[in-house]
């Protein structure tokens, strides 16, 4: 049964805390099955795991609901008037017991977290990892912190090997880039990356980029003013608006890229070595301002 999800980037309901460990495993194995025979023979794929703890944050789903055993309550103080207002009508006379309430308390959770790791026999080096993101990695905090290292360190593994040495400017550079969903300019990596590193240079900057884009890890955006650099190497449409300058990956139309992409390749003679698809038009902001 073919199912078209009306959420981009999204699905509720396989995004179900009930449903979702299943179906990530699952689909994480099934990966596993269909690349293993695709890899060369001094490849293998191999799956890991991981056992974490989430510690809650602002969602609800951290909430768990703490029936306490014994209640304490004070009954607000009555003072007596008139003529019977004696000492023996201040006597403390018992309440009545009250039911108890549920209490919501926040609480960490286990959770386990599957990916594959693809890798050179017999030395073991990293080829690349493949992982299905959970809910976990789009919502901030720990996990989301987590995620952004992890994809830190697989950066370092693939630059070691060119023989690229990975100087602390150097990498943040790289973090900068990776990081970004915004397609930044030069101008716009320099700038964040001199929050940490004050005395880095554009040169550094520069020559950073070239070895990253020359390492597979970015590619440059040419445009008319200048380029911007983009760490999404898949088939996908980019969104540039014409009012602001801003250029942002479209959140749909992937599968449709990819899928031109392919028959460009099987019905014509043409051997496409890269492609690039953009969308010109207004933003939201721009739009509603014009």
């Amino acid at each position: 049964m073919q199912y078209d999800n009306p959420f981009p980037g999204m699905n509720p309901y396989l995004e179900r805390r009930d449903i979702w460990p299943d179906f990530h495993d699952g689909l994480i194995v099934q990966l596993r099955d269909i690349l293993g025979p695709l890899l060369p023979d001094n490849y293998r794929i191999a799956l890991h795991r991981r056992v974490e703890v989430q510690e809650p944050f602002g969602s609800a789903l951290g909430l768990n609901l703490m029936v306490p055993d014994a209640l304490v309550t004070r009954e607000p103080t009555v003072t007596p008037v008139g003529p019977t207002a004696t000492a023996e009508a201040a006597t403390a006379v018992a309440a009545p017991p009250e039911e108890a309430g549920g209490v919501r308390v926040r609480m960490p959770r286990e959770i386990r977290v599957a990916w594959l790791r693809v890798e050179t026999v017999p030395d073991r080096e990293l080829v690349t990892i493949v992982e299905v993101l959970s809910p976990t990695n789009k919502a901030p905090g720990r996990e989301r912190l987590r995620y952004v290292r992890k994809r830190e360190e697989h950066l370092v593994a693939r630059l070691k090997p060119l023989g690229i040495r990975l100087t602390p400017q150097r990498l943040a550079i790289a973090e900068v880039v990776v990081n970004s969903a915004d397609h930044p300019t030069v101008r716009d990596i320099f700038e964040r990356v001199r929050d940490f590193f004050p005395y880095v240079t554009l040169a550094t900057v520069y020559s950073t980029l070239a070895l990253l884009e020359r390492a597979g890890i970015v590619r440059e955006l040419p445009f008319q003013k200048q380029s911007r650099y983009d760490a999404n190497l898949s088939p996908h449409a980019n969104l540039v608006c014409l009012g602001c300058g801003a250029v942002v990956d479209a959140e749909v139309g992937q599968e449709g890229v990819a899928d031109l992409e392919r028959a460009v390749g099987e019905n014509t003679d043409f051997h496409i070595s890269s492609q690039r698809v953009d969308f010109y038009g207004y933003c939201e902001g721009c739009a509603r301002d014009n």
